[in-house]
C-alpha cells in the first residue's frame, strides 16, 4: 500500500475526509460507532493496521 492510499483510507476511518457522501466515511472505523449499533467490523481494524504499516515503511 502506498502512502497516499494509506492516508486517504485513514481519513475515511477517522471521519476526517471531506467526502461525507462516500460509503467509506459512514462505514469506516469511527463511522460505524456513530451511533453504536452493537457491532464492530474487524475488517476496519485490519485495514487501519495495514495503513499504518504502509505509512511507516
Amino acid at each position: 500500500m502506498n502512502i497516499e492510499l494509506a492516508k486517504e483510507l485513514l481519513s475515511f476511518h477517522s471521519c476526517r475526509n471531506e467526502d461525507i457522501n462516500n460509503p467509506r466515511w459512514e462505514n469506516g472505523f469511527l463511522g460505524i460507532l456513530r451511533p453504536f449499533q452493537g457491532e464492530l467490523n474487524e475488517k476496519n481494524f485490519i485495514e487501519i493496521m495495514e495503513c499504518l504499516k504502509g505509512i511507516s515503511t
